[in-house]
């Protein structure tokens, strides 16, 4: 009867303590990884071109995170990598990407917001291309890509 005397209040006590962790985020409807994870977007520019970007998402320190994946566009595969911040109710992504779609090579730096609860957001980034076959590119010349909508999708 002794033993249930003391190893019942601790026991009380440890769930307690394991309810209280495990549970301190549930009511929350936050979709960005608290300290790692996949996340997938299909994208769509003004142009209309589907594009799928798949990020994985690193905490390093308190709301600062690392981001680099792909973004698939037409068959073509870029690799991506930049950081994101929480703000408020917001995730805040800079990205820089670069790739080669048959002979051209692609360049570009781009600013994502998303919404906190959704994942749901927008971009405009800049780019820039060269044509390694003929070698004409507009090296010098800034294309603004406008406002790009992002869509939270699973991951295949």
């Amino acid at each position: 009867m002794k033993f249930f005397k003391v190893a019942l209040p601790i026991l009380i006590i440890l769930v307690s303590f394991i309810c209280w962790i495990g549970l301190k985020d549930a009511g929350s409807a936050n979709l960005w990884p608290n300290k790692h994870g996949e996340l997938c977007w299909s994208v769509t520019p003004p142009s209309g071109t589907q594009t799928i970007v798949t990020l994985a998402v690193l905490n390093t320190i308190k709301d600062h995170y690392i981001v680099h994946g792909t973004i698939t566009e037409n068959g073509y595969v870029r690799c991506v990598n930049g950081n994101a911040e929480i703000v408020g109710n917001k995730v805040i992504m800079q990205g820089s990407t670069s790739g080669i779609y048959g002979t051209e090579l692609i360049g570009g730096i781009g600013l994502v917001e998303l919404d906190l609860n959704t994942l749901n957001g927008f971009s405009e980034g800049i780019n820039m291309w060269y044509d390694t076959s003929t070698g004409k590119g507009n090296w010098g010349e800034v294309k603004y890509d406008g406002v790009v909508t992002w869509t939270l999708i699973p991951c295949n």
